[in-house]
């Protein structure tokens, strides 16, 4: 082995760090090499010296790959080893990127060139290698490579969301995307070079499209919705965003607009916005059929009386002062005629009752259903006179809802459950309540009349009764009331029973 002569590398190249610098013989044993060469590969150049630069520090599966590509292409055998550096061209070599294998085993990517160093009479003494640490253009590469990736994944994504559109100055179109094509139904050559006067409506005002050119003119983002027209002359809303693209003075070069369809949403708002004209409309006819209504209750509370007072006053009358001048006959029919009157007084008040539970305003608060229940007991024991009932109300029991009209519905059931209760020889009426999911249910239970399910849908109905008037009084409002107390409070009701075996009414508020 004869070592290349120290003029070969100056102490200067010896010192410098930066690029591995080092020179081997003819066979490619290392002779010299520089302080760059000890920074990147992680060798002392006492370690380095006099070994084969290819057994120290290259990959080894990429100088057989090498021999092999080189075995092939200059059509003779070449050994993996240094000649795969200098096969081509033994005076020249070649610049090639490596990786080379640092002592602590990082592999490092470099730019390695290799020339042949030879004496004042053209003798080759050696080569000379020169490596480039590629690690941080490598990196910059790979991000680069991540930053194309993630800008192609946004511009798909972007297609794939919104309609993309790219103009000059002056509206003329220079770039669409395929959402943008499908949306106009357009093909791409008949927009590109067009104004995109091609998609007006002409629905906008000329403030708007001014407001919207002097906006961008100005160097400032534009939004809003706009309402433009398809090639196939239907018409479609987007909601845009149009930025300009500026220069370094501030002067716009070009600009992107960014929409999106709400189509189907302006669609479903025309919708609600005729409907809830149609509601307004509605709500003014109900509210004069409300003030009709009104007046025809003043109307029944006070027209309709009088006579039915005279002929109850008239009946009592006759039958008080002309009593005795009477037969059994007359005085059965002058009977049957306040009867009558009287009914017909208290269908008067039912009614008045139900209208006024559907119109009167409501006063939501926390009521104690417990309490109230019991208080309404309270007020029935003259209705219990000479009767074995045995009450049953549970503790805790509470609601949200209108005190007053909670009143009337759970002193309505309660009134019905003892009436319905009058023929039992031990009479049990129990107010409980129970938890299903997330709502309460309220329940009634009497061990009464009861009733044929088979008539049910008619239970709630004004003026419907399941028994005769001669077997329980009563006019049939009572439990249409209480449907309405309870669907005003967003709640239902229902009812089981079986002939002879009692009844249950149970109902929600919420």
């Amino acid at each position: 082995m004869k070592p290349l002569p120290q003029s070969v590398l100056p102490q200067a190249l010896l010192d410098l760090i930066g690029p591995a610098i080092y020179s081997t013989t003819v066979d490619g044993i290392v002779t010299h090499v520089n302080r760059g060469a000890e920074v990147m590969l992680g060798y002392r150049a006492s370690e380095m010296v006099a070994q084969p630069s290819t057994e120290r520090w290259h990959d080894p599966s990429e100088v057989a790959a090498r021999a092999s590509e080189l075995t092939r292409e200059l059509g003779r055998p070449i050994e993996p080893g240094f000649a795969v550096f200098v096969a081509k061209d033994t005076r020249t070599g070649e610049t090639r990127e490596w990786t080379y294998v640092r002592k602590d085993g990082v592999r490092v990517p470099v730019l390695l060139s290799v020339s042949a160093v030879e004496d004042e009479a053209g003798v080759l003494l050696g080569f000379l290698g020169i490596a480039q640490d590629l690690s941080e253009r490598k990196r910059l590469e790979i991000a680069q490579s991540a930053d194309i990736k993630a800008l192609g994944d946004f511009k798909s994504a972007l297609d794939v969301f919104a309609l993309v559109t790219i103009t000059s100055t002056d509206g003329t179109i220079t770039y669409v995307n395929d959402t943008t094509c499908a949306i106009t139904k357009y093909a791409r050559e008949e927009l590109i070079g067009q104004n995109v006067r091609i998609v007006s409506s002409g629905f906008h005002t000329r403030a708007f499209i001014r407001d919207l050119w002097d906006t961008i003119a100005g160097g400032r983002a534009w939004y809003g919705e706009i309402k433009n027209r398809a090639k196939d002359a239907t018409h479609y809303w987007v909601a845009t965003t149009i930025v300009p693209f500026v220069d370094r003075d501030g002067v716009p070069e070009r600009y992107m607009a960014l929409s999106l369809d709400i189509t189907a949403r302006r669609t479903e708002e025309d919708r609600i916005a005729h409907l809830n004209t149609e509601l307004r409309e509605q709500t003014a006819t109900l509210n004069a059929v409300n003030r009709e209504m009104e007046s025809f209750s003043h109307s029944v509370s006070h027209d309709l009386r009088a006579p039915l007072r005279g002929m109850d006053g008239f009946s009592q009358a006759l039958l008080e002062d002309y009593g005795e001048q009477l037969d059994g006959t007359a005085q059965d029919y002058l009977q049957r005629i306040r009867a009558a009157s009287q009914r017909m007084g208290q269908l008067i008040d039912d009614l008045l009752k139900l209208s006024m539970t559907a119109r009167s305003a409501m006063v939501m608060e926390r009521v104690n259903v417990t309490q109230l229940t019991r208080e309404i007991i309270a007020d029935l024991q003259p209705q219990q006179s000479g009767r074995r009932v045995d009450w049953v109300v549970d503790e805790g029991m509470s609601a949200c809802g209108d005190r007053r009209l909670l009143r009337v519905a759970v002193s309505n059931l309660l009134t019905n459950a003892l009436k319905f209760t009058g023929k039992c020889e031990h009479s049990r009426i129990e107010c409980t309540h129970r938890v299903d999911g997330t709502e309460t249910v309220f329940v009634i239970r009497d061990n009464g009349a009861g009733f044929d399910m088979a008539f049910a849908d008619r239970l709630f109905g004004a003026f419907q009764r399941l028994h005769s008037f001669d077997e329980f009084s009563g006019t049939g409002i009572g439990l249409a009331t209480v449907q309405r107390i309870v669907q005003r409070h967003g709640g239902r009701i229902w009812a089981e029973a079986h002939p002879g075996r009692g009844a249950v009414f149970s109902f929600t508020l919420e």
